[in-house]
């Protein structure tokens, strides 16, 4: 019997309801990701650039580790059946590119970049192209909260901040070849002054949302780093004014933004008690919700600490 040749069909025809069990929408998917698991496939990845595959381990081969992430980007409400990701080759937000498309094509698309950003003779290579900040002396801000506000039985909350000053150092050596200025006794009282003048009664709201502040120009200011914070706009305020110290301003682009989904239940206000050597301990609120105000300020040297700061008055003399 000789088979009927079927009608075009249109995808409309073809498609089911949504509350249907689709074996179109399972194939349609398929052939979509080409069977890759992508999630599945990036931890293999990642693995292999951070030197913890095990066959390149056996031959000890070892590699220079990074590690790469990346962010689901794909709209909500998308219908192409693609997916849109921010791919970090070493991690780092700001160095991200936007890549597109289904699992097959992902993964392509990953390699790829690998092979050009490694292959190419001429390229050079953004591992550790970034000046280092361990080491630098840097100035530490310390915050507490009021102790009118904390209540009984809690632990004030206290907040810190680092500031590496970059240019500077306190190493003869260093600065005799010309790689850093010669940190001073006048150059230590300007910036405490400073200090006084942007800090004094200042407060911070923390929260349970991250700020941070990242990439090449925030870390040439020596402030790559992050804060927890109430809203986006008191971290960005507290950055900007750390930056006031040295009459810097901060790169807009640098700024990222994350929190939870459910604050309430990752951060909750009661913690269980724990047990240390038969003894009862409260455990410390995560990422409390409160607002500590400007304490002090100390300079930190290789081997040194100084008190700059106390309030509103200056300690370095």
């Amino acid at each position: 019997m000789a088979q009927q040749k079927l009608k075009n069909l249109s995808g409309k025809e073809l498609k089911l309801d949504n509350d249907e069990p689709s074996l179109l929408f399972a194939i349609q998917h398929l052939i979509a990701n080409e069977g890759i698991d992508f999630d599945e496939w990036f931890t293999e990845w990642q693995a292999l650039k951070q030197g913890r595959n095990t066959v390149l381990t056996s031959k000890q081969v070892k590699l220079e580790p990074v590690k790469p992430k990346f962010y689901d980007i794909t709209p909500k409400d998308s219908k192409s059946r693609t997916k849109i990701i921010w791919y970090m080759p070493t991690g780092e937000e700001s160095s991200g590119i936007a890549l597109s498309g289904g699992s097959g094509a992902l993964v392509e698309h990953i390699v790829q970049l690998e092979y050009e950003g490694g292959g190419n003779a001429s390229s050079i290579s953004g591992k550790n192209s970034k000046p280092p900040l361990a080491g630098l002396p840097a100035i530490k801000l310390v915050f507490m909260q009021d102790y009118r506000d904390v209540k009984a039985g809690d632990v004030a909350v206290k907040g810190e901040k680092l500031i590496r000053l970059v240019g500077y150092t306190a190493d003869e050596r260093i600065a005799s070849m010309g790689l850093a200025e010669k940190l001073n006794k006048a150059d230590v009282k300007k910036f405490a002054a400073q200090i006084v003048k942007v800090f004094f009664n200042y407060r911070w709201n923390k929260g349970q949302g991250t700020l941070s502040y990242s990439g090449l120009i925030a870390r040439y200011q020596g402030l790559e780093g992050y804060a927890y914070s109430k809203t986006k706009t008191d971290g960005k305020e507290l950055f900007t004014t750390m930056l006031k110290v040295f009459d810097k301003k901060p790169d807009e682009l640098g700024f990222n933004w994350s929190e939870s989904t459910s604050p309430a239940k990752k951060f909750s206000k009661v913690q269980p008690d724990e047990v240390v050597l038969g003894e009862k301990v409260k455990v410390p609120t995560k990422r409390p919700i409160a607002t500590v105000i400007f304490d002090r300020a100390e300079l930190i040297l290789d081997k040194e600490r100084y008190a700059l700061v106390r309030q509103e008055t200056v300690l370095y003399k």
